[in-house]
């Protein structure tokens, strides 16, 4: 009887680790799809020229994409945001009509977050890539892009329209 307690207990203490490790990838997992929804759900907003809710998904920043702005407060920052892509959408007939949310990874690395999109800019459509990355709270950053005005829309702050 003490036999099958000991193999029990070997058991149990075996599979501890097991669902423990299982747990963690799960989470991981969860936050690689939310931080994917809040990407879809900004450019969504912005297809709806919704500039308002688009706001809401970005980092607000200054010159550090890493660090939030010191500079301007929520308030200020959705304001010049806002205005920025009216301004744009209205000089340049600028609009994004799709866009196309990717996660992929390079073995067991760090998902890698993109977007493919179709921008129309004076009439004219062209189909760009954005690489994505999220900072503070899941909040967008766009880290790169084929977009020309693509540093009007990814929270950047003192562009010198504040």
């Amino acid at each position: 009887m003490k036999k099958e307690t000991t193999n029990t207990k070997a058991i149990l203490i075996l599979l501890i680790p097991v669902f423990l490790l299982f747990i963690v990838r799960a989470l991981m997992e969860l936050n690689v799809i939310i931080r994917a929804k809040n990407a879809e759900n900004y450019y969504k907003a912005l297809i709806a020229k919704d500039y308002e809710k688009a706001y809401n998904h970005v980092f607000l920043w200054d010159t550090n994409p890493k660090e939030k702005s010191k500079n301007y407060t929520s308030e200020e920052g959705q304001r010049i945001y806002v205005d920025r892509l009216k301004k744009l959408e209205m000089e340049q007939n600028y609009r994004i009509l799709k866009a196309k949310v990717t996660v992929s990874r390079y073995g067991a690395g760090e998902p890698l977050y993109g977007a493919t999109l179709e921008v129309q800019v004076n009439g004219k459509i062209i189909n760009v890539g954005e690489s994505l990355e999220f900072v503070k709270g899941n909040k967008l950053w766009i880290s790169n892009s084929r977009d020309a005005n693509w540093l009007l829309r990814d929270g950047r702050m003192g562009l010198g329209d504040g």
